[in-house]
């Protein structure tokens, strides 16, 4: 789903929004059915303020049309809430299926929402 070029970008973000994180008084919220519903949802609704209020994304960077189409066009997103894992940071990810494709999808707690900020093809 993310370029090398855009892994490496995307880690950047990742590594300075943990950065500033701080202890949280209370655990983190789960990734269960609903919020793995509403994550697969705004990545494929197709259009650009649904994607954007489930993704993290780098200030100024806009999705272009082709971006929220070809996510759009991809089916439906098939997230393993089993496979869900809280590292105790605000960082977490989680296995999805996209068209019999595993992907690993990295996500930061934004808000007390879990939000996408990367994924990496399953080995």
């Amino acid at each position: 789903m993310a370029s090398t070029h855009e892994s490496s970008s995307i880690q950047s973000i990742l590594t300075t929004a943990t950065m500033g994180a701080t202890a949280q008084a209370s655990p983190a919220p789960p990734f269960g059915r609903v919020e793995a519903s509403a994550l697969g949802a705004g990545l494929t609704a197709g259009n650009t303020a649904a994607l954007e209020s489930v993704m993290v994304l780098p200030s100024g960077a806009n999705l272009s049309g082709d971006v929220v189409a070809g996510l759009q066009g991809m089916g439906p997103v098939d997230f393993d809430i089993t496979s869900f894992h809280d590292s105790g940071d605000g960082t977490a990810t989680v296995n999805a299926t996209v068209s019999g494709t595993t992907w690993v999808a990295n996500l930061l707690l934004v808000d007390d929402r879990w939000m996408l900020v990367a994924t990496e093809q399953s080995g």
